[in-house]
């Protein structure tokens, strides 16, 4: 899908999800800046609706890249005081074929259909499978096709230009579907299963269930702090 497609209407289906969850709707703002260069190639990043749950702020946006296809995402950071990192993302033939040859280790997460769906990574076995016992999380993973969630460290890699300062124990919860989701309903859903992730992470000791101190602001994503002070969700 190129850049210029008239028939694509992100802006507009983001705009309607905000109104009727009553959640905030900002033109142009999000991970990229609205139309830029990456390497040899444009991306434009759609608006970005943040939504409140719970302490937290969920950000919801899409952006195309010339001549591929057009992503969906949701973000939030998160107080995170242990240190858990995962990652879960749909298998393809690579990864179904690394697996056979033994090249890497599948963890087992209580669920058999998980662990042959997804490549699944983490630094906690024990926590994972906490994770994976949460039915709206395996929901969430297991309506799309192709999609990435994960834990991403401060300053995360969407902050393009200034790096935005973290305080040492907040990082990203990363959700990127590889469609642009059009449908309000699925990004409903998509909001839903998200905020039910954070809450599953808090009832491991992953995740306070407090304001990170850190807010979604301007054009590079996050800004932690101002005049040496933290800036409270809002």
């Amino acid at each position: 899908m190129g850049l210029s497609d008239p028939c694509f209407h992100m802006d507009e289906v983001l705009q309607r999800f905000s109104r009727e969850i009553e959640a905030e709707y900002h033109p142009g703002d999000g991970p990229y800046r609205r139309t830029i260069r990456i390497g040899d190639r444009w991306v434009h990043s759609y608006g970005t609706v943040h939504a409140r749950a719970g302490p937290w702020i969920v950000s919801i946006g899409g952006y195309t890249r010339e001549h591929e296809r057009t992503f969906t995402q949701l973000y939030a950071p998160y107080s995170n005081p242990g240190g858990f990192r995962f990652s879960v993302h749909s298998t393809d033939f690579l990864t179904r074929l690394a697996r056979k040859l033994g090249l890497w280790r599948p963890v087992d997460v209580g669920f058999p259909e998980c662990t042959e769906a997804f490549v699944i990574t983490g630094n906690d076995d024990d926590r994972l499978r906490t994770l994976f016992a949460e039915p709206r999380f395996r929901e969430l993973i297991g309506a799309r096709r192709r999609f990435s969630m994960e834990v991403q460290d401060k300053p995360w890699r969407f902050a393009i230009g200034a790096e935005p300062d973290f305080p040492p124990d907040v990082d990203m919860l990363v959700l990127e579907v590889r469609e642009g989701v059009t449908d309000v309903g699925q990004l409903k859903s998509l909001a839903d299963g998200f905020a039910a992730t954070l809450e599953q992470l808090c009832r491991t000791g992953s995740a306070r269930s407090e304001p990170p101190g850190v807010k979604p602001a301007g054009l590079i994503g996050f800004k932690a702090a101002i005049r040496g002070k933290l800036v409270d969700c809002v």
